[in-house]
């Protein structure tokens, strides 16, 4: 059977007994913390899918991941996978959950990437432009990107605006250094 379908079904799943325990958002904070997790320390997969690691040791470095104290729901969907020895789909059906909560809730992820770190003043103007924009709340993510020299890059959903230094010099360069045609 398909990964994808596997996962998309255990993270509707989670979904529907989060909201019917109205823990919705508090599964949705622990699910993000642990992707987080997941993105930053590329050794976490790998404890998952390890079948030579014990079931004891998987689970203290799952519920460490999720900051040793998950609520009962996220910790009931962790026991419910180990039982189904399905804990290897951690990692897909936690990305899906993120996503139909965020489609459901109408929440919109923002990428800034700027040379030097913003201010909070311009983080909250920001936002407030693209709440304005998409009709939904945003979650902004910073990268600080000293390659860009200048400006700012924003992505939002699938779009993306490039107002840095570093591509308008790429522009004039690719404008400049084209060889002349007097034909």
């Amino acid at each position: 059977m398909n990964r994808g379908l596997i996962a998309t079904r255990y993270a509707t799943a989670l979904y529907s007994f989060a909201a019917d325990n109205n823990a919705e958002k508090a599964v949705y904070e622990e699910m993000c913390t642990f992707l987080k997790v997941a993105e930053e320390v590329s050794e976490l997969r790998f404890s998952i899918e390890n079948p030579a690691l014990k079931i004891d040791e998987k689970k203290k470095i799952i519920y460490a991941s999720f900051g040793d104290n998950p609520c009962k729901e996220t910790a009931q969907f962790i026991e419910f996978l180990f039982e189904k020895n399905r804990i290897d789909f951690l990692i897909p059906a936690a990305m899906k959950f993120t996503d139909l909560h965020r489609k459901k809730n109408n929440i919109h992820i923002a990428r800034l990437i700027t040379a030097t770190e913003p201010n909070v003043e311009t983080e909250k103007k920001l936002i407030s432009m693209i709440e304005a924009k998409t009709g939904g709340s945003v979650e902004l993510e910073k990268d600080v990107n000293p390659d860009i020299i200048g400006g700012f890059i924003i992505e939002v959903d699938n779009l993306q605006w490039d107002a840095s230094v570093a591509r308008r010099l790429k522009e004039m360069k690719d404008k400049y250094t084209k060889p002349y045609n007097c034909l």
